[in-house]
């Protein structure tokens, strides 16, 4: 119990850093800062594919919708469908497990990045990069926090 709370204040901690940098919404030389929030759950008891919701802000855009994704290979990449009624975007990640197993209902911590690999509707010509957090929990659960730039 003990180290599950270190874990998830660690984690907690992490994410303080990263969403209250020193960076304003208009970021670096037309740099946007992008954040993106995705909860989900494994499809068909397959923890390596599942759906969800997501929640995006961007400078003064906010959006939300359903999130796919499927996560494969070594070192892990992934792909993540995010669809709105604005339009859709996919990212590409990779990442690796913490190696931060917490309890014995497989709590883990996963680090990674991001890049936009292509958009639909109003994200059509979106280009972005960044770097993500992530929990993975019991039953394959999964909580993704997306921070970057999209220009």
């Amino acid at each position: 119990m003990m180290r599950r709370a270190i874990a998830i204040a660690g984690v907690a901690g992490l994410l303080a850093m990263v969403v209250t940098s020193p960076l304003s919404a208009e970021g670096v030389a037309g740099k946007v800062v992008l954040q993106i929030d995705l909860k989900g759950a494994p499809e068909g008891g397959n923890p390596a594919g599942g759906g969800g919701t997501f929640t995006l802000r961007s400078g003064a855009t906010s959006d939300k919708g359903i999130a796919s994704y499927s996560f494969f290979g070594t070192p892990t990449r992934g792909n993540i469908t995010l669809t709105s009624k604005h339009g859709g975007l996919v990212l590409r990640t990779s990442s690796r497990p913490s190696g931060l197993s917490v309890d014995s209902q497989g709590l883990d911590l996963w680090t990674g990045t991001w890049t936009i690999a292509s958009g639909t509707g109003t994200y059509a010509v979106a280009h972005g990069v960044g770097a993500y957090v992530g929990i993975i929990g019991p039953s394959y659960k999964v909580a993704l926090h997306f921070e970057g730039f999209r220009t």
